[in-house]
């Protein structure tokens, strides 16, 4: 399974619920390095109302990587999942940053919980015990239709490449 459906898509679909945005325009690279999928992603998401997403996943790396940055008008959004860090940069709270035209900077860390324990305790309230679903199936589409045009946007790079001869045609490592 490619590292896009194994862990970018969880990354999507948190973007998707932040930005209340159709997607514009999807730009990826990947590369399948250890696997016959790609193993290493990195997306450039563009939403019609401006605001811009970068993704990348890794199972390849030293250690497994999911980064998400989002930039808008109104400021920059910046999360590590492995470290368990969130940055965001705007106008509204957090420390002055000098020469910046009046934006602040605020860090927040959390905890390490069992993600997937937590969606099956969920799942499993909703489906014993009617409790309200936190991601709806139309979320999930979303996140999906997200993932397979981040595919498409590598199978495009990747054609684009093979074009003008940075690589061979076939070449899975780009």
């Amino acid at each position: 399974m490619s590292v896009i459906l194994d862990l970018m898509i969880h990354d999507l679909d948190l973007v998707l619920a932040i930005v209340d945005s159709p997607i514009a325009q999807v730009d990826a690279l990947g590369a399948a390095v250890s696997s016959e999928y790609e193993d290493i992603a990195n997306a450039r998401v563009r939403f019609e109302n401006g605001c811009v997403a970068t993704i990348t996943a890794s199972r390849i790396s030293l250690k497994t990587e999911r980064r998400m940055r989002l930039f808008s008008e109104e400021g920059y959004l910046s999360a590590d999942f492995g470290k368990r860090e969130l940055t965001m940069i705007g106008r509204e709270k957090g420390l002055p940053l000098p020469g910046t035209g009046g934006f602040r900077r605020e860090a927040i860390s959390w905890k390490d919980h069992d993600s997937l324990f937590a969606e099956h305790e969920a799942f499993v309230a909703s489906c014993l015990d009617g409790a309200a679903v936190k991601v709806d199936a139309r979320a999930g589409r979303r996140a999906l239709a997200a993932a397979l045009a981040v595919a498409d946007g590598i199978e495009e790079s990747r054609r684009r490449m093979e074009m003008s001869g940075l690589i061979r045609a076939g070449q899975k490592n780009f």
